[in-house]
């Protein structure tokens, strides 16, 4: 009965993650991305900052909801041994990253874009490279490579080794965690593309994930397909 309810609880928060991703994205249609100038961005979040606050506080929740979920999917596939161990590692590991990246980005709009709006030209450019320090490196990155990239794509393996969900929510997993080792490439390759299917395929696999765990019967340790 225990396994059982951290299972549901892994469905509930799965397909909160996938609403969380869905309202961010929402809040977040402005696309800071869209700009050409870090200049041009830091003025429009200072514009727009309740509303960039919420998406990332939206960003967060979703981090923060990954981690009961992978817990779930753990406890479902527990069949699967070392493979399932190493996926929730990973999803925990890249959600933490993920969280501290959160807030890292939340504070330093808080503190840089208003000022950058009333600084005259020449402390803007040292405000851009603070904003771009601060901002930058390979966190982002490092944080959907461990979710999606391996832990989505050791799930997915799980579920394929198991007889607990149907096979294409696993081929659509390993799907998912293609894209998450892509986007790797926006370090050196930024193309919005890269980003909108990571985002929408991790978002379509956890939501249909956590939906089948909720419809689980009985027991949660389905056997090993051989």
């Amino acid at each position: 009965m225990e396994s059982t309810g951290i299972v549901k609880v892994g469905g509930v928060s799965a397909v909160l993650v996938g609403v969380s991703l869905v309202a961010m994205r929402v809040t977040g249609s402005f696309g800071i991305e869209s700009f050409a100038t870090t200049g041009q961005s830091l003025l429009y979040i200072a514009d727009h900052l309740p509303v960039y606050l919420t998406q990332q506080s939206l960003f967060m929740l979703t981090f923060l909801l990954t981690i009961p979920a992978a817990l779930g999917f753990y406890t479902a596939l527990r069949p699967a041994g070392s493979v399932a161990v190493l996926a929730t590692a990973a999803v925990i590991a890249g959600a933490l990253i993920g969280v501290d990246h959160t807030l890292r980005v939340m504070r330093t709009w808080e503190s840089l874009a208003p000022a950058y709006a009333e600084a005259d030209a020449a402390t803007r450019l040292s405000l851009e490279v603070m904003y771009r320090t601060a901002t930058g490196g390979a966190s982002h990155q490092l944080e959907w490579a461990l979710v999606s990239g391996i832990g989505v794509g050791l799930f997915s393996v799980a579920i394929l080794r198991t007889a607990l969900l149907p096979k294409w929510i696993a081929w659509l997993g390993l799907f998912a965690a293609l894209a998450g080792w892509l986007h790797l490439l926006t370090i050196v390759w930024d193309v919005w593309l890269l980003h909108e299917i990571k985002f929408d395929s991790f978002n379509f696999w956890i939501l249909v994930t956590g939906v089948a765990l909720l419809r689980l019967r009985g027991s949660v340790s389905p056997t090993r397909e051989e």
